[in-house]
């Protein structure tokens, strides 16, 4: 039976810092969205012109999703903060970010592309479909014909970026999404490594194929 690894504390004063500065906070809002907090758009249509930019709805949602709050907690936090800031801003209510959200447009994360060729290992997932299939689950028991899906994803190896990603049904098979998962990477290819279901059905061994572009 093994026995559990200890490892002894001799540094008691930064170790009780370090836990300490766990609950700290530190936010802070930058001049970009300090200025851009008022929508500066002027629209044509009538009726009430729109207050608050998407920016200021992005920052309130983050907060919301950040810190697990209701929308009516995140209003008064977000005004707290401005308050405490001293910002000559407004906190959106909270039935304004609930209509807005729907529509706010996503902001695509910049990722840093590295110079030298990628590794890409690449996997499928199932995903259960939930609607008319689990009621009858439920209802009259298990189905052989539950639906599911599959998704496949391309991963690069040294920064864990996703570099491709295909749906399908779960009658297809992985050896056949490989074409459409490579033609969604950009950059060049090292090595793009599988496991033995994406080197069937006369694909070629994977951890082989020859550098791309």
């Amino acid at each position: 039976m093994s026995c559990k690894k200890r490892y002894p504390i001799r540094n008691w004063s930064e170790y009780n810092k370090a836990l300490v500065n766990r609950g700290s906070l530190t936010i802070w809002f930058d001049q970009n969205s300090i200025k851009n907090w008022n929508s500066q758009k002027r629209s044509a249509r009538r009726g009430r012109p729109t207050v608050y930019s998407d920016v200021a709805i992005q920052c309130c949602l983050t907060i919301k999703m950040v810190f697990h709050l209701p929308l009516r907690a995140t209003q008064g936090l977000v005004s707290s903060l401005l308050e405490l800031m001293r910002l000559p801003l407004v906190a959106p209510d909270y039935t304004l970010l609930c209509l807005r959200q729907k529509k706010l447009p996503l902001t695509m994360i910049k990722t840093c592309r590295a110079d030298k060729n990628i590794h890409l290992v690449i996997d499928s997932t199932g995903l259960k479909l939930y609607g008319e299939g689990e009621w009858k689950v439920k209802k009259h028991g298990k189905d052989k014909r539950r639906t599911w899906l599959k998704l496949h994803l391309g991963i690069n190896a040294d920064t864990h970026d996703v570099e491709a990603c295909v749906l399908t049904a779960d009658q297809v098979n992985d050896c056949e999404v490989v074409p459409a998962l490579l033609d969604q990477v950009t950059a060049s290819l090292d090595q793009v490594t599988g496991d033995s279901a994406y080197g069937d059905c006369r694909n070629p061994d994977l951890r082989g194929m020859p550098k791309r572009g």
